[in-house]
């Protein structure tokens, strides 16, 4: 058990808190979230603005499907527009467009995952993936004269469909790492990547000039 917990103090606290701590530090600096004193008030806003773009998102698929239909209505069709109404006029959802519309695509993508510690696990893990798949997607040829000659239609849907399974796996990926992290204590490993992530957010915000140090 010992061994297991050393072994996953480098192989799992140390890479989560790199990364979470890039992660923080960048969103900190270019105020992504708004201001946060402290990494409670960061996920805070975190999840507030991940709701709101959600529902940016289906107030657009709404407006589509409405756009579409614009025969009789019916009473749900009704409510409908009245939830399209209200949400396209969501104040947290424009004030987050309006200010941070720049965003960088790791975040973006960190946005989709879910943001805090499970979307940092999540673009972590969707990001370990697509790095062994390149790998291995360059290793099967033999020069780059012979990987031009590859490319085929069928190789772009089969890189698509991949990019979705990992995109599965990375929102899975407690399924994902329990089959391939060594040992038998899995709480262990879990324990050490929230460490990881705990500690590499918090000294982002320690080394961050737009925020003070503050108490979780």
């Amino acid at each position: 058990m010992l061994g297991e917990a050393f072994a996953a103090l480098f192989q799992a606290t140390l890479p989560v808190g790199v990364f979470s701590f890039l992660l923080t530090w960048w969103a900190i600096k270019h105020d992504y979230f708004g201001k946060a004193a402290t990494l409670k008030e960061l996920e805070r806003n975190v999840k507030q603005h991940t709701e709101a773009l959600k529902k940016k998102k289906k107030a657009r698929k709404e407006e589509k499907k409405q756009a579409k239909n614009k025969k009789s209505k019916s009473r749900a069709e009704r409510a409908s527009e009245v939830l399209l109404k209200e949400a396209v006029l969501d104040p947290e959802a424009e004030l987050f467009e309006t200010q941070h519309p720049a965003m960088n695509p790791v975040h973006k993508k960190w946005l989709a995952f879910g943001g805090g510690f499970y979307g940092v696990i999540s673009l972590l893990t969707y990001v370990v993936i697509e790095l062994d798949e390149i790998r291995d997607f360059f290793v099967q040829f033999h020069g780059i004269v012979n990987f031009f000659q590859e490319i085929s239609f069928g190789m772009l849907i089969r890189l698509l469909v991949d990019s979705i399974l990992n995109f599965i796996w990375a929102i899975t990926w407690p399924i994902y790492w329990l089959n391939r992290v060594p040992g038998n204590y899995a709480w262990i490993w879990l324990v050490a990547a929230y460490a990881g992530y705990w500690m590499g957010s918090r000294l982002a915000f320690r080394n961050s000039p737009e925020n003070a140090p503050g108490e979780d």
